[in-house]
């Protein structure tokens, strides 16, 4: 036997086995998968920082995490648009690049999601997409293969960002375009975790602009209506006011107010009923509507319509009313005028209808007289008698007369005439109407002021205003008749309708009398109406007048008020230059005959 063979002195890598070489693998590999996981944790911990911080730029910020930590080619957020007429868009709003990798947001910001049938069905349904290799997408991805090919993208991960509802709000994609990749498990439920974060924060600030939509819509709103929109907090009694309530009602622009403010500004003799009325509303219904008077910023009163709805809490407490505030003074100011001229217009119709028949039994009474009279012998003791009657059957007519034009069914024997010459030569009558202490004042401007009338009904005003003036002074005072030209560019309201632009000649009527009160204003043209004691008058002088001036084409315009004196205003289309006095004429002196007859006024002294 030959000697023993010496022992061997090899160590280190020489000596390892199998097993030990396969043990190190192992150990790299999970050493490897520590710091892997290291890597994602604190990617997550950097990503949930920057999305409590709010920061505008956190989601370009987590996409570079995300892309440095993954050490993929690209990283970018591609948003579901809404639906139109070219159904759902889709835009890529992020992105993030390696160093060396091409952007591709440019060529991604508005494409039809019907592009990616597949990709969008497999999203759509909550499924992450990973492609380990993109050549190897089948045939129901074609495609899809064919633009990502297209783009270069070797492999490819799609996580569906979901909103709390499930549905798609758009997805987080990660490109590799080097070779292909293998998508780990534990990556995708990092990536996932990423994903439901940038969803929750893409909802923060979806809500977000629809807020930021909302006010600006609700400023908008409130600046383009005349209505004072309130939201107003039950609980605290804040009252939060758009700036109507300076533009329209002339407050100063509170913005932020209280309940009691509001109602402080309600009329006295109206705020309990109101108040009350609230109450009711808030006890149990769901709308609540009032109309009130509130104080304007200028001292005077507006009529207003508040309209609220009622937002009650769970248990079904009232916790707030948001509604409006409408100012109708106009409106209502119409309305009446509106309900005004009808009433007129049916108490014309019947004094109309009235008159006429009466006219037709006095042209037979008179008729009668007269040829009763002519077979009669002055010394004949029924003489006297018949003088009488015919004398009061001439006033009759005189009163139908006036009644005819209350009307407008009288006709009128319309020219040219000068307003100023009317006046003028009237002045002497009315010295005598008026008595001794009244002083009459008579103050013409604007040359003669040629206008189309019937010159006994336009005497007929002159007269019946003068009287009422009279009626007004029972200690005497002042009367001053004027005469102008007025010119009106914008439309005017006056208590027989609306002025139109225009030049017009102007006769005003103005006493130092008691003035009138307002609900004594509002009736007296009202016909038969009078304030004097039964037997004293008829209620037709105004009235008269009123129908005159209508039937002649203008209009009257009344202010009083107590112990301030009246003025009447008459308004007539002022005849353009060369349309004259007729031939012959002479100044405010038409051919025919002249007459009036003086109507009681309504009001007594």
């Amino acid at each position: 036997m030959g000697p023993a063979d010496p022992p061997s002195h090899k160590s280190g890598p020489e000596r390892r086995t199998g097993s030990d070489r396969r043990a190190l693998e192992a150990e790299r590999v999970a050493r490897r998968e520590v710091e892997a996981s290291l890597v994602r944790e604190t990617a997550l911990s950097r990503a949930s920082a920057l999305l409590t911080s709010g920061s505008d730029d956190a989601l370009s910020q987590i996409l570079e995490i995300v892309g440095r930590a993954t050490g993929v080619s690209r990283t970018y957020l591609f948003r579901v648009g809404q639906r139109g007429h070219d159904g759902v868009r889709l835009s890529n709003t992020h992105e993030w690049c390696a160093e060396g990798i091409p952007s591709q947001i440019h060529l991604l910001d508005d494409l039809p999601a019907d592009a990616f049938p597949w990709w969008m069905k497999r999203l759509a349904e909550r499924d992450t997409l990973a492609v380990p290799d993109v050549s190897l997408l089948g045939a129901e991805a074609r495609a899809e293969r064919e633009i990502l090919e297209s783009q270069g993208i070797r492999a490819v991960l799609a996580m569906p960002l979901l909103s709390r509802e499930g549905s798609l709000l758009g997805f987080m994609g990660f490109d590799e375009v080097s070779s292909p990749r293998n998508w780990t498990t534990a990556d995708q439920r990092a990536l996932r975790t990423i994903a439901q974060m940038v969803a929750r924060e893409l909802e923060r600030r979806a809500r977000e602009e629809a807020l930021r939509k909302s006010e600006e819509r609700y400023r908008l709103a409130t600046l383009a209506t005349r209505d004072v929109v309130y939201d107003w907090d039950l609980s605290s009694g804040v009252l939060l006011l758009s700036p109507a309530v300076h533009t329209v009602l002339g407050h100063p622009l509170l913005g932020v107010a209280s309940r009691d403010w509001w109602d402080g500004k309600i009329h006295p003799s109206e705020v309990d009923l109101i108040r009350e009325a609230r109450s009711q509303a808030l006890a149990g219904r769901a709308i609540w509507e009032g109309e009130y008077r509130v104080l304007r910023g200028d001292g005077g009163y507006a009529q207003v319509l508040d309209r609220g709805h009622i937002v009650r809490g769970e248990s079904g407490e009232p916790i707030r009313m948001v509604g409006a505030v409408s100012d109708v003074s106009e409106r209502r100011h119409m309305e009446e005028r509106l309900r005004h001229a009808q009433k007129m217009e049916a108490l014309g119709r019947l004094a109309g209808g009235v008159a006429h028949d009466f006219n037709n039994l006095l042209s037979v009474i008179l008729g009668s007289t007269e040829f009763l009279l002519e077979a009669t012998a002055p010394e004949d003791p029924r003489h006297p008698d018949l003088l009488e009657l015919r004398a009061a059957a001439q006033h009759g007519a005189s009163l139908t007369g006036q009644l005819l034009a209350l009307s407008r069914k009288q006709v009128l024997e319309r020219q040219v005439m000068e307003l100023g010459g009317v006046v003028k030569q009237m002045q002497r009558l009315l010295g005598r109407v008026l008595g001794a202490d009244i002083k009459l004042w008579a103050d013409q401007k604007g040359g003669g002021l040629p206008v189309m009338a019937d010159r006994n009904q336009l005497e007929q005003v002159v007269l019946n205003l003068a009287i009422n003036a009279r009626d007004a002074m029972p200690k005497g005072g002042t009367l001053r008749i004027f005469t102008d030209e007025f010119h009106l560019d914008t439309d005017m309201e006056t208590v027989s309708g609306t002025l139109r632009p225009g030049t017009y000649a102007r006769l005003g009527v103005e006493d130092s009398g008691e003035g009138m009160e307002p609900e004594i204003l509002e009736r007296i043209f009202e016909p038969f109406f009078t304030t004097k004691p039964d037997g004293k008058g008829t209620g037709l002088g105004l009235a008269t007048v009123y129908g005159i001036i209508q039937q002649s084409g203008g209009r009257v315009q009344v202010v009083s008020a107590p112990g301030s004196g009246t003025t009447f205003t008459i308004y007539l289309p002022l005849l353009p230059e060369g349309d004259g006095v007729p031939h012959g004429a002479q100044e405010g002196q038409p051919a025919g005959p002249v007459g009036c007859t003086a109507v009681e006024s309504r009001r007594g002294g």
